[in-house]
């Protein structure tokens, strides 16, 4: 690999899946370079076009993608997620969601569906991620959640002992925005805390000492539907941010929702677990079944300041940008950082009450998610293709924490056999620096 390029060193029985180069040779060299928001000039540093058939995605198949086993209880999902649910051919990733005959052989469950990971195996920071997407019908039906997602990559998804007082973090202050609730009794914030902030005691556990860390998200498109009652797709393209501005109000005079005939900011901003920054986009229904594919897209710069931004698109359209301003100082927080932590992909067919109403009279079982193909651009000379990228690693933290990063059924990080990290905002302690105590096991 390139030398700015960092992926797993696992070794893999299933040599066929195994290529040997970050860019799949089968993506056309016109796909090579990509024009940003701005003009600026990205090229291509990861792709898969899933042009191979009958790859398998059970973990140690494949360099760069596993299939997650397991249940998603962090938003009570209603299918099982099962690696055999992943499969490739006609030139693409199928996702396949499907009510089973044997709920005994599907862990008590009625639906089965797939969730592919790039956690700790392939990571980015910065850039341009796009994928190219045919939704599962039926179109404009409330009931399914397809997502093409990312998330800092010191939270393993679906495995909430590691999410607990990291997801959706990403704030390097130490005041109440680290604290439980923010330190306020309105019910803004249900949230345990920062588990990792800046100001960690000396000698306490932290992969870096001396910054705040936590698993932010940012989603390329989450899908519900019936836009204005249209009976259209809504596409929902967000990033998760904690902690919180006051009551969950951004400041919009830093948003731009350019396409406004086809996107508006979400009226959702949050609630007591996350802030969402976002935007809600009709969609066609042509872009459902294998019919025909779309491409969504997004650009971020991570940081603070105005410099450091993320743009939403589908297909060249933009539907929304906001720069770091827009989560600066509020209320009892101070500045809240476009993510800064390496990011992982995901990509999911799921369905949840949680999320939208599911209209059981209209959906239509077997269902399948396509996926074209996943690219990632970045700049040339600011390459970064690694989950430990410098001062944001991630991998030592991981690998000394087994129990946490290996067991689904650990709900909060202390099941797991760890202590909560003090902190001198609370516990009354010198900090640590970035040369201190930062791996060691509890």
């Amino acid at each position: 690999p390139e030398s700015w390029a960092q992926v797993n060193n696992k070794t893999y029985s299933h040599l066929q899946n195994v290529r040997t180069g970050l860019i799949d040779p089968d993506t056309p060299g016109t796909a090579k370079t990509k024009k940003g928001i701005n003009g600026d000039e990205y090229k291509l540093v990861f792709s898969d076009e899933f042009n191979e058939k009958n790859r398998t995605f059970y973990e140690g198949d494949d360099p760069y993608f596993y299939g997650f086993d397991g249940w998603y209880g962090a938003t009570m999902d209603l299918e099982w997620y099962d690696p055999d649910a992943l499969n490739t051919g006609n030139g693409t990733l199928q996702i396949h969601l499907d009510k089973v005959q044997d709920v005994e052989h599907n862990h008590n469950m009625e639906y089965r569906s797939g969730m592919m990971h790039s956690w700790n195996h392939l990571c980015f920071k910065g850039g341009i991620f796009e994928v190219s997407v045919s939704l599962p019908g039926p179109a404009g039906i409330h009931g399914w959640w397809p997502g093409v997602w990312t998330m800092g990559n010191l939270g393993r998804p679906g495995y909430l002992a590691t999410t607990d007082g990291m997801w959706p973090y990403t704030y390097n202050d130490c005041d109440a925005g680290i604290t439980p609730n923010q330190s306020m009794t309105d019910g803004v914030s249900y949230l345990p805390g920062q588990r990792l902030p800046s100001c960690s005691c000396e000698g306490e556990e932290h992969p870096t000492p001396g910054k705040g860390r936590g698993a932010p998200e940012i989603d390329i498109i989450e899908v519900s539907a019936d836009w204005g009652g249209m009976n259209a797709g809504v596409a929902t393209q967000s990033f998760q941010v904690a902690p919180f501005d006051i009551w969950w109000y951004p400041n919009y005079e830093f948003m731009q929702t350019p396409s406004y005939e086809f996107s508006m900011v979400n009226t959702y901003t949050g609630g007591p677990f996350q802030q969402a920054v976002s935007t809600t986009s009709m969609l066609s229904n042509d872009w459902y079944d294998g019919k025909e594919f779309q491409k969504y897209w997004f650009e971020y710069v991570p940081g603070e300041g105005e410099d450091a931004y993320i743009a939403w698109v589908i297909g060249d359209i933009e539907m929304m940008r906001f720069d770091a301003r827009a989560i600066g100082p509020n209320g009892n927080v101070g500045q809240r950082m476009i993510a800064e932590e390496p990011m992982s992909l995901i990509m999911n067919l799921g369905f949840s009450e949680n999320w939208v109403a599911v209209d059981w009279d209209n959906l239509y079982w077997p269902t399948d998610m396509y996926i074209d193909y996943v690219r990632w651009y970045q700049k040339e000379g600011e390459e970064m293709v690694t989950c430990d990228p410098p001062g944001y690693e991630t991998t030592e933290y991981i690998r000394n924490h087994p129990a946490a990063y290996n067991n689904a059924n650990y709900t909060h990080w202390e099941d797991a056999g760890y202590s909560w990290p003090k902190n001198t905002l609370m516990n009354g302690c010198s900090a640590g620096t970035e040369n201190g105590n930062g791996n060691g096991n509890s």
